[in-house]
């Protein structure tokens, strides 16, 4: 059983409580339930997986979920999405894993700022998705939780259109890049990921397409970068690309406190949006470079993992929206 507390500039207040069973019974099915509410957010998750499913190396189960998102920053509308996913995964190898599942999943969209584009009046209603994705990944790092030497690839698929009423297709890439300086406290990272999604036969929505910025662009808000209307709401884009390099090193203190620090420099993109959103807005999307850099520090203290990002914008548009502190705080209990 656990129960957690935190804290960050981007969800604020946040309490999470869940239940999980390694072992049922004594046959090494895994069970889980777990409840998060934060200022922006309500989530509960019901989870079972069973190793060697039908006699093979396959771990097959299913997640039942629940998200209720409120507005937040750039996004001026409210969310509520639930919905059921099976899903199967075995190792092809000792370093390569495969991963695939089917979801079906309704979300409602209500409740909109008065006075944003049409392109986002226009999103009220209801969606069902019917999905199938699949992701491989190869991972040779020392350690896949917190890696200090190695690296890893994996891509990823999402096809929407096995029934429902959304159809798309979407592509997505990670990378990561390793090496240890002087000993393992000392590692040089080089990381990657992007994204394209299509539609098939219709237009991307706003709600479909990808959104960067906040914990993954640190310098921006949540939603901080990217194509948006001239009344402020952030678009998302069908197109990005985001690159790390980031140094970590130990502070001079002693190791049993646990306290490091980070150089990092982030570099990206997000960009395009479909005309049925270009025709109902007039928007801002210049698909250039945004760049920042800065300094993190870390520290596994007591009472849960603290990082603190302090970040310097190198590059950026007019109209994207900043953030030079973030903080998180995030502890289990």
């Amino acid at each position: 059983m656990s129960l957690g507390i935190g804290y960050s500039t981007i969800d604020r207040a946040n309490i999470n409580a869940g239940i999980r069973e390694n072992n049922l019974f004594g046959t090494g099915r895994k069970l889980g339930l777990s409840v998060q509410k934060s200022y922006t957010a309500l989530s509960a998750d019901l989870s079972y997986t069973k190793p060697y499913f039908l006699g093979r190396a396959l771990d097959a189960g299913f997640e039942v979920f629940k998200l209720n998102s409120t507005k937040r920053n750039s996004r001026m509308y409210e969310s509520d999405n639930s919905g059921i996913r099976l899903n199967a995964g075995y190792s092809i190898t000792e370093f390569l894993d495969h991963l695939i599942s089917y979801s079906y999943s309704n979300q409602r969209i209500g409740n909109i700022t008065q006075g944003v584009s049409m392109a986002t009046q226009s999103l009220q209603g209801n969606y069902n998705y019917s999905a199938i994705e699949q992701s491989i990944t190869f991972d040779k790092t020392n350690n896949r939780l917190n890696p200090k030497k190695g690296y890893f690839i994996s891509i990823s698929q999402a096809y929407n259109g096995l029934g429902g009423n959304v159809r798309n297709l979407k592509h997505e890439g990670r990378a990561g890049y390793f090496i240890p300086t002087f000993n393992n406290d000392f590692i040089l990272k080089f990381l990657a990921r992007g994204g394209v999604i299509d539609g098939i036969k219709e237009d991307v929505n706003i709600q479909n397409n990808f959104f960067v910025g906040g914990n993954n662009f640190r310098g921006f808000q949540f939603w901080g970068i990217g194509p948006r209307a001239t009344s402020g709401e952030a678009l998302g884009g069908k197109i990005y690309y985001v690159g790390t390099i980031e140094y970590t090193f130990p502070l001079g203190l002693p190791r049993e406190l646990g306290i490091s620090g980070a150089l990092f420099w982030d570099n990206g993109v997000l960009k395009s949006v479909d005309s049925s959103i270009r025709n109902k807005t007039t928007l801002n999307d210049t698909g250039r470079l945004r760049s920042s850099a800065g300094v993190s520090i870390s520290w596994t203290s007591p009472v849960g993992p603290i990082r603190l990002d302090f970040a310097k914008i190198i590059r950026q548009e007019y109209y994207d929206k900043s953030q030079t502190f973030n903080f998180n705080l995030g502890t289990n209990f």
